[in-house]
């Protein structure tokens, strides 16, 4: 057994005996060793009987408490397993540098000593663990040892940080590193600069170098250690033949023993055997072998390389003095042939692959540019791996997965077009991003580009999309950054490149003549419009414009509404079935003779002036979100101002507008510098605990800071943070102190601290609940015990959750009320109460549940159905407005008494106050005038060309009715608004009451496309 291992056994022992409780210094050691040098085995094992002998009465007396029970300072030995479970968890996990026998020897190590009868502290039995038992085992028991390695020393080290903390472990390290230096003939300097620092990490990670270096001279030592047992025979010889004096005994010991093999394992040994002769046939013989290495072809660096070092290595043979030297140098310029000529093969094939994948690549065919860009990036990756790759194996592997990937995207397979479609998508973004006006038009191109791009399906058509998008957003920034009329012409005609439908070229053609000729602001309004058309089916590009119509209808003077309502329905039934660049031409000159016909009165004009006003709110606005906010008050003003009666109403719908941007811009402002304020006092926080060295309880201050910092965020102004801050203050400077006192307390309440800050985590929380969380947060930093601790922290938990589930609820009912018709809604009676039964019956959900997600699921489905329902619902003066259109278009008969009819019941039905009157109203003016057709001798409504008359739909445009289930025979047409329409909208509002807003849904989207 090495002696210096033993010397620090007997060391740990004779300290325990003289001062229990009291760790070995470093400096201590050297001493020890020296006084035991020439000590036999003999002696020793007597020494260690009695030092066995007074450790175990020193350990009944001295460290024993008065009760005869094992003092804190011996029970450490129990945690041991504890170390043992550490490291098998990391063996099991996998990446340990350690194995399950390395584990086991511990094991077994641990459960065979007993350390608190041998040393005082941990960092004693550590210091002997990682120095003495992974050299060589217990006693000298080479079956039990750990193969020694810096990474095994480590993981045993970091166990027993583990359990016991670095604090009690450090002076362990320190000197296990310490011995380790000190075989190294370090000098004391150096080996103190290591074992001063103060954290086990920074004392491996400085004496990395000199541990591994110590590892490899163990492990190549046995020439030493032979020379070493050789010298010890010679001692124990002279200790047993020796002359009558010690001196005598002790010199022949020493000189027996360097003449049997002291001295010869370091030089003459074994030179002794090898003749002149011997040694000459040697050196032939390894220089032929040598030169027998075919080196022919190499090239460049290695060929020069290898001729240097084969005349280097020929003249240390002919030098060398034993035929061992020979023998090795001989191996070593094997070896180094050898591997350069394994390096040429290598590079011989990397050229090879090199060149094979650049011809395969060159000759390669690509649809598009983009494939080969996607291809270009394989390539390159690849020339880089093969140009890494430290195998032929490697090599060959790399090239084939390249040429395959490659194949790839020229075959356009394996998520190549996805690649392209990202990339792409990723191109408009720039492009967009690159026009500086805040401007809504990019954004719709770009969405409108991107949809499109998902649903190609080649490489050549996402190249055309991206092509032609990129195009447009060009003529755009120039038409919007710089303004430049001729860039919003040819921003409209280039817009076909996207359009997907057939009809728009002649469309856009039209419209970018027109800007080029109008003034800048026309232009831009037209270039709006176009973007908004290509988005559009046939069907809503109509309702577009008829909307549009409509509008200009409204404003039309009193004694005009009769001529302004004729243009409109010429307008409308001219429409039907032509282009869409006729229907564009027809909506032009109803517009121009609509505007002829509106009122030009003190109101309208008010009204334009007003719009102006609104549009200057938004004027100067740079942040994006204030600007949407402030352009929602904005559209809801103007929608106002449309059914403003007076100028006064106008002024006040003005005022208000302008009062809500303006809070919403102080808002905005506040909020950001609060935000600022709340970064500044976070890091006043963080500052708190920088300079804290206690890794230990820095984790645990970090806890109260990093909480102090989730309340900063919730903080709505600066006295609440002034507040949390000094309140933070107190409970770093209570836990310090608590935690020299009572580490486990300390950090017991930290870890609730934290526990409660999470309760908080991506929730928006009333004052009731935050302020549940601080109290009980004052009241653990309060708390004496960890039981008390505990208790208040469950109990405010679940203080908590009743609370924030009783604020969802409230949050959740007050969303739901937002749904409701407002008193201006002119929703229909029956429709209101569908939604208000909605919501009521939503609103009881809700109550019924504690999940926050099964809430949020109510909410989404009572919102969808009122959409729903107002979607599908017309509105009262919708239904008036039908039900007049009908009334008037039901009979071509123009008489005097028609006449009456029609102008008596039109205004019944514009007094009605539901459908169900509107629909009475209808039916009996039909009835009416059925009898004055029959009377005149008409037997059905016709109208002038002799077909079934049709009624007027909200948009001018007919609704066919779906043919009979088995029957190609088309019926008649059905006008919306009649009985069949009133039938419909009856069955609907059924149904959604009978089987929920889903099946309603479900059979409206059957509905429309029937």
């Amino acid at each position: 057994m090495k002696k210096r291992y033993v010397n620090a056994l007997l060391l740990g022992m004779s300290l325990c005996v003289a001062a229990p409780g009291t760790a070995v210094s470093a400096s201590e050691i050297p001493a020890q060793e020296s006084a035991v040098e020439d000590t036999s085995d003999a002696e020793l094992e007597a020494i260690m009987r009695e030092a066995e002998a007074a450790a175990a009465g020193a350990d009944g007396t001295e460290e024993s408490g008065s009760d005869g029970s094992a003092t804190e300072e011996t029970k450490y030995a129990a945690k041991l397993t504890e170390v043992v479970e550490t490291l098998e968890q990391k063996v099991s996990a996998g990446g340990s540098a350690m194995s399950k026998e390395d584990v086991s020897i511990l094991k077994s190590f641990f459960e065979s000593i007993s350390p608190e009868d041998n040393f005082a502290t941990v960092s004693d039995f550590l210091s002997f663990v990682l120095s003495s038992y992974s050299d060589q085992g217990i006693d000298g028991d080479d079956s039990h040892v750990i193969k020694p390695s810096l990474d095994k020393v480590k993981e045993i080290t970091g166990a027993f940080v583990s359990v016991y903390g670095e604090t009690d472990v450090i002076a362990g390290v320190k000197g296990y590193v310490q011995d380790k230096l000190g075989d190294l003939s370090l000098s004391e300097e150096e080996i103190k600069k290591i074992t001063d620092l103060d954290s086990i990490d920074s004392i491996f990670d400085a004496a990395k170098d000199y541990l591994q270096k110590a590892e490899g001279d163990g492990d190549g030592s046995d020439g030493d250690n032979s020379g070493d047992n050789n010298g010890s025979d010679g001692d124990n010889s002279g200790d047993n033949n020796g002359s009558d004096g010690d001196n005598s005994g002790d010199n022949n010991g020493d000189n027996n023993g360097d003449n049997n093999g002291g001295n010869s394992g370091d030089n003459s040994g074994d030179n002794s055997g090898d003749t002149d002769e011997a040694l000459k046939e040697a050196t032939e013989d390894a220089i032929k072998e040598i030169e027998a290495i075919d080196i022919s072809s190499l090239t460049g660096e290695r060929k020069e390389a290898a001729e240097k070092y084969l005349a280097e290595v020929k003249e240390k043979i002919t030098n060398a003095s034993s035929a061992e030297d020979i023998e090795v140098l001989s191996a070593e310029a094997s070896a180094t042939l050898e591997s350069l000529l394994a390096q040429e093969t290598i590079e011989s094939q990397r050229t090879a692959a090199k060149e094979a994948l650049k011809e395969f690549f060159d000759g390669a065919k690509f649809e598009t540019d983009e494939l080969k860009a996607v291809a270009q990036e394989i390539y390159d990756s690849a020339m880089e791996a093969i140009g890494q790759a430290d195998s032929i194996e490697k090599i060959n592997d790399e090239l084939d997965s390249a040429k395959e990937d490659i194949q790839n995207v020229i075959d356009q397979k394996d998520g190549v077009l996805d690649t392209l479609k990202e990339n792409a998508k990723k191109n408009i973004d720039e492009a967009r991003d690159a026009i500086q006006t805040e401007s809504q038009l990019p954004d719709e191109v770009v969405a409108m580009a991107k949809e499109q791009i998902d649903a190609a399906d080649s490489a050549k058509t996402i190249q055309s999309i991206k092509t032609v998008s990129k195009e447009i957003l060009a003529n755009m920034k120039s038409a919007l950054d710089e303004k430049s009329k001729s860039s919003v012409s040819d921003t409209i005609s280039s817009l076909r490149g996207i359009s997907l439908n057939k009809d728009d070229p002649d469309l856009l053609v039209y419209m970018a003549e027109k800007a080029s000729a109008a003034e800048y602001a026309d232009a831009c309004t037209l270039m709006e419009a176009a973007v908004e058309y290509v988005s559009l089916s046939d069907a809503d590009f109509k309702d577009v414009l008829v909307d549009d119509m409509k509008d200009v209808l409204a404003d039309a003077k009193e004694d005009k509404a009769e001529d302004a309502q004729k243009i409109f329905d010429e307008a409308v039934s001219s429409m039907k079935d032509v282009s869409r660049l006729n229907t564009y031409k027809v909506y032009e000159n109803a517009m121009t003779e609509l505007g002829k016909l509106k009122a030009t009165d003190e109101v309208s004009a008010a009204k334009k002036e007003a719009e102006a006003s609104l549009d200057k709110l938004v004027e100067g606005i740079t942040d994006k979100t204030v600007k949407a906010k402030a352009e929602d008050i904005v559209a809801k003003a103007k929608e106002s101002l449309k059914d403003a009666k007076t100028v006064e109403e106008i002024n006040k719908i003005v005022e208000d507008a302008a009062g809500k941007v303006e809070k919403v811009k102080k808002e905005a402002s506040d909020a950001e510098k609060l935000e600022k304020k709340k970064k500044t006092y976070q890091a006043k926080l963080d500052n708190l605990v920088k300079n804290v060295t206690d890794s230990e309880l820095k984790t645990t201050l970090s806890k109260i800071v990093d909480s102090a910092k989730a309340d900063i965020s919730n903080a709505t102004s600066e006295e609440q943070m002034n507040e949390i801050l000094t309140k933070a203050k107190n409970d770093i400077k209570n836990t310090t102190v608590e935690y020299s006192k009572n580490k486990a307390l300390a950090t017991k309440k930290a870890q609730l601290i934290e526990k409660l800050t999470s309760l908080a985590d991506g929730k928006s929380l009333s004052s009731e609940a935050l302020s549940i969380i601080s109290q009980a947060k004052t009241d653990i930093m309060d708390a004496s015990t960890s039981e008390d601790a505990v208790s208040i922290y469950n109990t405010a938990v679940a203080s908590f959750k009743e609370t924030y589930v009783n604020d969802l609820h409230t949050s959740y009912k007050e969303k739901l009320d937002a749904l409701a018709p407002d008193a201006s809604s002119t929703l229909d009676d029956t429709t209101k109460a569908k939604i208000n039964d909605t919501i009521t019956k939503a609103k009881e959900n809700i109550d019924k549940t504690s999940s926050e997600d099964a809430m949020k699921q109510i909410y989404d489905q009572a919102e969808k159905s009122v959409s729903l329902l107002k979607e599908n619902s017309s509105s009262l003066d919708k239904v008036k407005e039908d039900a007049i259109n009908e009334l008037k278009n039901y009979t071509t008969l123009n008489t005097e008494s028609v006449q009456k009819v029609i102008s008596a019941y039109t205004n019944k039905i514009q007094s009605a106050t539901s459908e169900d009157q509107v629909k009475q109203y209808l039916s009996d003016a039909k009835g009416l005038l059925d009898k004055l057709n029959a009377a005149a001798g008409i037997t059905s409504s016709t109208d002038q060309n002799g077909g079934t008359s049709t009624g007027s739909t909200a948009s001018g445009t007919d609704v066919q009715s779906a043919s009979k289930k088995g029957d190609d025979t088309p019926t008649s047409s059905v006008k919306t608004g009649d009985e069949n329409g009133f039938n419909i909208i009856a069955s609907v509002a059924a149904l959604i009451v009978g089987i929920g807003a889903v099946g309603a849904l479900i059979y409206m989207k059957f509905f429309k496309k029937k």
